[in-house]
């Protein structure tokens, strides 16, 4: 005998047997890449931003020790920079992007591979890369030549110049060479503290409309001193936390810290193959991504309105966050698009040479609250008409089987009564 459910149990089967299809072909094919360890992409909802757009037609300087641009996940993104540090250290040898590449791939890899569906994806997967070389590598035996040391803050301040002069509208500033706290990295305390020059720089690419950003500094618990040119009034500095949104014991707790990341067990690629990062300098990378999403999709706004948007769209804000090194909150990739998109742009300044937007267009190029609402209600109603319509058809055409059923049962209940009755009528 079979078992009887119930109208809506039976219509729950149903609707449970069809939608998990369905859900399966939703799943991107690129799933298998990073939702085992690019945990922050769904943690801070760059994956929802994506949405919207995916970095292209921007361009973001990493200012660190070189990118390798032969990395599988990197191909075709990479625009090859001078190396202002006379190092003459080599892509492809043992003292060269080590840093730079796991930043680049955390910005704008793409992954590899059939499908892409292997390796690391960037936050701004189709943003290209202006690698710009400012400083050694961990552990490059350079680092004791004093020569060398002595001006790398000048080098930064070149390579900022350089990166704003060869369109770029974003820039991932490099960490402080004399920043203590990392194993055989930097702290050349002759160097810490920035420089005139550096300083210039950086009001040279603001005054251009480029964002900044730079990692807080990893030394909190070494001094917690300073670190520059995160310290530099217009940067974007940045902290970092791990899985747990529990800020990094290392992440600078000065008040310049703006927004936080993650920066603790973050995959990244490596010149060969991957490596795991602990650092502010891998949160900078992915809040970088970030700005190039909102610089992407809306290119008439400042780069103000860029840094506003995104401290205004944060989550897990602290108490009190400007004065421990949580800032205004944790990077929401989502909610600093959705700040953005609330942002007028016919009261947005023109970029400077040198910077985006190229021309202004004919039109506005930001959507207001209201389309981008009525845009997505129209997109979301034709999704779930679709979708209402791929289950009704199964459940009416189960609900026919059910209801031929039962008029069978009803008919061959009247034929036994009426037999019955018969046979009683001729006793």
């Amino acid at each position: 005998m079979l078992l009887r459910l119930p109208r809506l149990a039976q219509a729950a089967v149903v609707i449970g047997l069809v939608s998990a299809p369905i859900a399966g072909f939703c799943m991107p094919a690129n799933a298998v890449a990073w939702r085992q360890s690019e945990w922050w992409l769904s943690k801070l909802h760059v994956i929802q931003a994506w949405r919207s757009g995916d970095g292209a037609g921007v361009t973001i300087a990493v200012l660190a020790d070189g990118v390798d641009a032969t990395q599988a996940d990197l191909t075709g993104r990479v625009i090859g920079g001078p190396d202002f540090t006379g190092s003459q250290r080599i892509p492809g040898g043992p003292h060269y992007g080590i840093i730079g590449t796991g930043l680049a791939s955390l910005i704008a890899g793409h992954g590899h591979g059939r499908k892409s569906a292997n390796g690391i994806y960037g936050v701004a997967g189709r943003a290209s890369i202006l690698s710009v070389r400012v400083t050694l590598s961990p552990g490059d035996p350079l680092w004791s030549n004093t020569s060398l040391t002595s001006k790398l803050p000048g080098d930064t301040a070149a390579g900022i110049r350089y990166a704003v002069n060869h369109n770029a509208s974003v820039i991932a500033l490099p960490a402080d060479p004399g920043m203590p706290g990392i194993p055989s990295w930097g702290g050349v305390q002759a160097v810490a503290g920035g420089s005139a020059a550096e300083r210039a720089a950086v009001a040279y690419a603001i005054s251009h409309n480029v964002v900044l950003v730079a990692p807080a500094g990893d030394n909190a618990q070494a001094g917690n001193a300073p670190n520059f040119p995160a310290a530099y009034k217009g940067v974007i500095a940045v902290g970092a936390f791990g899985k747990n949104f529990v800020k990094a014991p290392y992440s600078s707790r000065n008040s310049y810290v703006m927004l936080t990341a993650a920066g603790g067990d973050v995959v990244a690629a490596a010149p060969r193959g991957y490596q795991t990062m602990n650092s502010t300098w891998a949160a900078s990378a992915i809040v970088a991504g970030v700005a190039s999403l909102v610089r992407s999709q809306f290119p008439n706004l400042t780069a103000a309105q860029v840094q506003d948007a995104m401290t205004k769209g944060t989550f897990y804000q602290r108490q009190a966050g400007l004065a421990t090194g949580s800032g205004y909150g944790t990077v929401d990739a989502a909610k600093a698009i959705t700040e953005a998109a609330g942002m007028s742009p016919p009261h947005a300044r023109p970029a400077s040479l040198g910077a985006l937007p190229r021309r202004m267009p004919a039109t506005p190029g930001v959507p207001s609250n209201g389309s981008v609402i009525t845009r997505d209600l129209v997109t979301d109603g034709i999704i779930s008409a679709a979708v209402l319509a791929a289950l009704l058809a199964p459940i009416m055409w189960y609900g026919s089987i059910v209801k031929r059923r039962e008029h069978e049962l009803a008919l061959a209940a009247a034929e036994r009564a009426q037999s019955g009755g018969g046979l009683a009528s001729a006793g």
